[in-house]
């Protein structure tokens, strides 16, 4: 969003960087392949969902701590700030997308079949309000760190950098309070031990319905992955 955007090229960040940054953390989804390859082999869904979850969050909040604890002198020589910031996202991104078949696979025996779209579109309608008002509150905060920038040079690198570590604290804590969440499927930790990892890959593609939302999101990431930054 802006506060990383403009925390970014207070770093350093060259604009060219930006679009190689959008292509990794695209690319990091791939990582749910081997993702689901270990789900199904060991199980362990809620452990490995609520793990991977917070940890991911952890390196953003690392991220934010870069311009507090790391020493200028060290962090500006050869753009090692921003590299640094690409590095920990990447890495999040990488690791908080193995958390996502199993929130799926914990999310679908959570709720019952009849109740599931619904319950899943209202958490999106909830969760879109309070990013609406996050998003215009940070607009804010952004206006304001820009007046305090001229007159105290390095204050939106200060307050950027505060807004994307609470990001990742809060963060910390959505994965977190999962573990107050039962799992439906406490006892049966593996559903199809045996099941080959081609066959996981080609069952839901004989699902039309599945194929026609496989390819929307296709189309919804193609046409916005380029606007992320």
């Amino acid at each position: 969003g802006a506060v990383f955007t403009q925390y970014a090229k207070e770093l350093g960040m060259r604009d060219e960087m930006f679009g190689l940054f959008a292509a990794l953390t695209s690319f990091a989804t791939i990582m749910q392949l081997p993702a689901s390859f270990l789900l199904e082999k060991f199980g362990h869904r809620k452990g490995l969902m609520i793990g991977t979850g917070v940890f991911s969050r952890l390196l953003w909040v690392f991220a934010g701590l870069i311009p507090w604890f790391v020493p200028v002198e060290v962090m500006n020589v050869h753009g090692a700030r921003w590299m640094a910031l690409v590095g920990l996202i990447t890495l999040g991104m990488l690791i908080v997308n193995f958390s996502t078949p199993a929130w799926f696979s914990f999310m679908a025996d959570l709720l019952p079949r009849r109740i599931r779209g619904r319950a899943l579109a209202k958490r999106r309608m909830i969760g879109h309000s309070v990013g609406v008002v996050m998003s215009l509150a940070t607009g804010f905060i952004l206006d304001f760190a820009a007046t305090r920038n001229q007159v105290q040079p390095g204050e939106m690198l200060r307050i950027t950098s505060t807004i994307v570590a609470l990001a990742g604290i809060a963060g910390m804590l959505d994965s977190g309070l999962y573990a107050f969440v039962k799992d439906p499927h406490e006892k049966h930790r593996r559903s199809h031990p045996r099941q080959p990892w081609l066959r996981m890959i080609r069952e839901p593609l004989k699902n039309k319905g599945f194929r026609w939302y496989l390819g929307a999101n296709v189309a919804c990431t193609f046409s916005i992955v380029g606007l992320t930054q």
